[in-house]
Formats: structure tokens, C-alpha cells, sequence
């Protein structure tokens, strides 16, 4: 029974102490979470100093980066794409995608009899070596993000 006993302890110790080691992770990344915070806001605030002592500055003087209660652009544009992130296999599929979702949010604010001329003025260049097969499936993931 007492080996029973001192095992049981053993366990309990062992237990808490995994439990301890989880949380102690969660605060670990939500300090990281925090100073990455910091990190953000002193970097936008260089930044922002930087340009408005430039030759912008009376023209970003009132940009707010971040305004209180809007969703962050960035976070609305992988919400956007979130449906295709399956066929991103690397770092350069990843910036190809966001590049056709912008045009493709940038043209479905154009007036409908508008939108096609757009799309080819926004991506003739993009295409101009790219293989047939490419340019098609480029193009047809542009038009499924703006019936999106």
C-alpha cells in the first residue's frame, strides 16, 4: 500500500507539474505576444516620425495607422484568401496570392462594365511571360476572389 500511496504522490507531483509547464507557456507567449506589440508600435511610430519629417510629411501628418475599432487590412485580406491558402506550398506562393487578391478586391470596386478592362490593365504585365496554363489559373482564382 505504500508503494500505491507514494506512487499516486508521484503522479500528482509529475501532473502538476506539466500543468505548471503549460501555463508557464501560455505566459511566456503572451509576453512574447506583448513585447511583439511593443515592438510594432515603436516601429510604426519610427516610422511615422520618419515621414513626416520627409518630404510627405504634411501629406501623412493625419494617417491614422491603426484606427480604434476598424479591423486591420491585413487581417480582413486573410480572411479574403483564407479559402486558397491550401495550394500555397511556399513563401512565393503565399505574395502571389495576396497579389491577386489586392487586384482582385481593387477590381471589384470598379463599376461592373469597368471590372474587365480593369483586370487586364492590372494584370497584362504580370502576364506577360507567363505560360498559358498559368495565366489561366491565375486568372481564374483573380475572378473567384471578386465574385467573392
Amino acid at each position: 500500500m505504500h508503494d500505491d500511496n507514494q506512487s499516486n504522490q508521484h503522479l500528482t507531483v509529475r501532473g502538476s507539474l506539466s500543468i505548471m509547464a503549460r501555463k508557464s507557456l501560455g505566459f511566456k507567449e503572451l509576453l512574447a505576444q506583448e513585447k511583439a506589440s511593443q515592438d510594432k508600435f515603436r516601429m510604426v511610430e519610427k516610422i511615422k516620425r520618419q515621414s513626416q519629417s520627409g518630404d510627405y510629411g504634411e501629406m501623412v501628418k493625419d494617417v491614422i495607422i491603426e484606427p480604434e475599432g476598424y479591423e486591420k487590412m491585413s487581417d480582413v485580406l486573410n480572411e479574403f484568401i483564407e479559402p486558397y491558402l491550401e495550394t500555397v506550398n511556399n513563401i512565393s506562393d503565399y505574395k502571389s496570392l495576396v497579389m491577386m487578391s489586392v487586384i482582385a478586391w481593387d477590381v471589384s470596386l470598379l463599376p461592373m462594365d469597368k471590372q474587365e478592362e480593369g483586370l487586364e490593365s492590372m494584370t497584362s504585365e504580370l502576364f506577360a511571360d507567363a505560360p498559358a496554363e498559368i495565366e489561366n489559373d491565375m486568372r481564374s482564382i483573380i475572378n473567384k476572389l471578386i465574385a467573392r
